[in-house]
């Protein structure tokens, strides 16, 4: 139990010092030397001071290093959660108005009060997170399928996109929430850019030039790497990032950038680390449904993440203890005035390709921003809040590209594509957390959908063998198939029956089978008080049209034909893997009244579970029907 909770029990004492220390030093110095621009980076897309971004990167990674089963996964700021968070903090501390009387105490008081929500939050997600773990619910995961995930990491970029023009343009808007906040952003954004006065152009003029300079510096090192990375020393990425921190710090500090040009710059950045103080709970109120979004969706991602690169490395991970692992690093970040923490996507790929072996990896980076913290953190104050919004920017940039999965899911599965657009648009136009409910909503309803549509499939039988298939799908062994025409047809019902689609059942066999077993009863009802009313005989109802006749009686007054032919139909039912109450009464009737009509259903490959509902709840044994395989139904039919 104890080596479970503390897997760090059972990697670190068997720690191979001469295959490891050297690959996760050089990546523990890379991964670290990048979680200092995306703290500072993240913090500020969270509406926080740039600082917290900086104890987001060290409080959190030594707990998950010690609790986690991932060796890859890079735990800390995450852009997505980020933005969550900052949109529910800016609506409650809105961001003082920007003029020549900005004061840096007035900005101090809204961080200072921001991050009391922030901490609160780490709190509920790490609480969260533990209790799930304890009660092993990570079934929650199931509620985000990959369409609905694409679309509203997409919808994120774009809202990550909008909130940090205000910043790259260096203009002031009001703070807003709720449905459409990003349109009233964009609207203000343009309505300052053209009512600038003279302060307003000489800032927003060298903020707009700055920006320019670090996207394109940016985007330029991401192709680079992109093509030529494996030729590096050691796979080691150019670290754009931190260059851009530091160019920007020298730049601004040399140049005096805050007085010349009015650029806003993040601040004073306090030495040390700060004191452990418990989260003020009286804010839980306000803040526990988006605790609640951030603390699902950042599990689903960072789990996500790290079954990607196990199967990479060929390693296992716990998924229950990861959820364990994070919700505890969380918690413990909270006493120390740190945001939600989890992964960044493109930390966590450059941990794997600089060659991490461990944990350790964790560590390593936990110390070099212990340095940061220690030592040179006062330095950063001069930094541009420009630099650190193109490097926001170019992170996400590529995650817009999952606009694509649109047309891969459209030509494949509509539904699919349309839970994307749903989710897409409403957390764009709505609202982070209302997009996120709109999604899952809409994937439930896609759920009810394809139960509500499906359809019995005619088999076929494959020459020589005892298998049936669905015409059309295997070319090669069906081109010598015998297809019988005989008294025995064969369908499958592929999936669970329930109230939604046992009507659909019905439908199939009455389409497939040629013969609705109500309508049938009736007309032969008629036929045979005809026929008895001229014969005076007793009639055996049998099958019709489009099944085949054997002419055994001729009615020559009513000039009905007549036959005691008995008919069977076999309904495979493997992928029936469960019934409702509904179903059965459905089931049941609809046996029921085909063999009024002498058309006989059994069924074949139905599971025991299945079997035992239909007898419990309808009280009607189908044991007499049932059979272990289509060819024994075959069997006993012929």
């Amino acid at each position: 139990f104890i080596f479970n909770i503390f897997p760090i029990l059972s990697w670190l004492p068997q720690y191979n010092i001469k295959e490891s220390l050297i690959a996760d030093v050089i990546s523990g110095i890379t991964v670290g030397v990048m979680q200092i621009p995306q703290g500072m980076a993240y913090a500020l897309l969270a509406n926080q001071h740039a600082v917290y971004g900086l104890y987001s990167g060290f409080f959190p990674v030594l707990i998950y290093s010690a609790l986690g089963t991932s060796r890859h996964l890079s735990m800390g700021t995450n852009g997505l959660t980020s933005l969550m968070l900052g949109a529910s903090v800016v609506s409650l501390v809105p961001d003082p108005i920007l003029n020549r009387n900005n004061t840096s105490h007035e900005w101090d008081n809204v961080y200072s009060q921001r991050i009391m929500y922030a901490a609160a939050m780490s709190f509920i997600v790490g609480l969260l997170l533990i209790a799930f773990s304890l009660f092993h619910l990570g079934i929650v995961t199931k509620l985000f399928p990959r369409p609905l995930i694409s679309g509203f990491i997409f919808a994120a970029s774009v809202l990550t996109m909008i909130s940090q023009l205000k910043t790259l343009f260096g203009v002031s808007v009001r703070s807003y929430s709720g449905p459409l906040t990003s349109v009233y952003v964009v609207r203000d954004v343009i309505i300052q850019l053209t009512s600038l006065n003279a302060f307003g152009k000489e800032r927003t003029a060298a903020t707009v030039v700055l920006s320019l300079i670090c996207i394109i510096f940016l985007v330029g090192v991401r192709i680079i790497n992109d093509k030529y990375r494996r030729h590096f020393p050691l796979n080691i990425p150019i670290p754009g990032e931190i260059i851009v921190v530091i160019v920007g710090t020298a730049v601004s500090g040399r140049v005096n950038l805050k007085d010349k040009f009015n650029i806003i710059i993040i601040g004073e950045v306090p030495r040390g680390l700060p004191s452990p103080a418990v989260p003020d709970l009286s804010k839980i109120s306000s803040i526990f449904g988006e605790s609640v979004a951030i603390a699902i969706l950042g599990y689903v991602i960072a789990v996500s993440l790290s079954q990607t690169f196990a199967e990479k490395a060929e390693y296992t991970i716990k998924p229950n203890q990861e959820m364990f692992a994070i919700g505890a690093s969380n918690l413990f970040a909270s006493f120390f005035f740190c945001i939600p923490c989890f992964t960044a996507m493109s930390r966590t790929c450059v941990q794997f390709e600089s060659g991490g072996k461990t944990q350790l990896v964790g560590f390593i980076s936990a110390l070099l921003m212990l340095l940061v913290l220690l030592v040179i953190g006062p330095v950063f104050q001069y930094i541009p809040n420009a630099c650190l919004a193109s490097i926001v920017v170019v992170a996400v940039w590529k995650l817009l590209l999952n606009a694509r999965d649109v047309k891969i899911y459209w030509t494949n599965q509509k539904l699919d594509s349309m839970l994307w657009l749903a989710t897409a648009v409403s957390t764009i136009l709505l609202d982070i957390t209302l997009g996120l409910i709109v999604g899952i909503c809409f994937a439930l309803l896609c759920v009810v959908i394809r139960s509500s549509y499906v359809t019995l499939r005619k088999l076929r039988h494959i020459d020589v063998t005892n298998v049936y298939r669905i015409d059309g799908y295997y070319k090669q062994e069906v081109e010598n198939a015998d297809v019988t025409n005989d008294d025995v047809t064969v369908l499958q019902f592929g999936a669970p029956l329930n109230y939604l689609n046992s009507a659909n059942l019905r439908k199939g066999l009455i389409k497939l089978i040629g013969v609705d077993p109500i309508a049938e009863k009736l007309r032969l009802k008629d036929v045979g008080s005809g026929f008895k009313s001229h014969c005076g005989g007793r009639i055996f109802f049998g099958s019709v049209a489009p099944l085949t006749y054997r002419k055994e009686n001729l009615c020559l007054v009513s000039g009905c034909v007549v036959t005691q032919q008995r008919r069977y139909v076999i309904l495979e039912c493997s992928g029936m893997t469960s019934i409702d109450s509904v179903a059965v009464a459905v089931f049941q009737k609809t046996l029921s009244d085909y063999k009024a009509i002498d058309v006989i259903i059994l069924i074949a490959a139905c599971p025991e579970s299945v079997l035992d509902t239909i007898g419990d709840v309808g009280g009607h044994d189908v044991t007499e029907v049932a059979y272990l395989s289509i060819g024994d139904a075959i069997k006993a039919a012929k």
